[in-house]
């Protein structure tokens, strides 16, 4: 599980730098106040923060095991790239 956590943590860390900060920002305008932005920043501050909790050992009573922290990051991924979409979708529709 060890590994599985640190193969989704650096898939989703390199995704979001990639293609994630970079065009949601630029698809809010530059606007860091962007609902959009501001999810995301949150949902990358979660991400990093399971990431230093598995590295040392910490388990929140939610998450006690290493398999329920693999779940949480995908869960935490996956509302990103949720996140990212809807905002690109809606960009899309709003440009006709």
């Amino acid at each position: 599980m060890k590994l599985a956590f640190w193969i989704v943590f650096v898939v989703g860390f390199v995704g979001c730098t990639a293609f994630g900060i970079g065009p949601v920002l630029q698809r809010a305008g530059g606007d860091w106040l962007s609902p959009y932005m501001l999810a995301g920043c949150v949902l990358g501050a979660a991400l990093v923060a399971l990431a230093i909790a598995f590295a040392t050992g910490f388990r929140p009573s939610l998450l006690p095991t290493d398999t329920a922290m693999v779940v949480a990051l995908v869960t935490v991924v996956a509302a990103k790239v949720v996140v990212a979409l809807v905002q690109s979708g809606l960009s899309a529709f709003a440009r006709g």
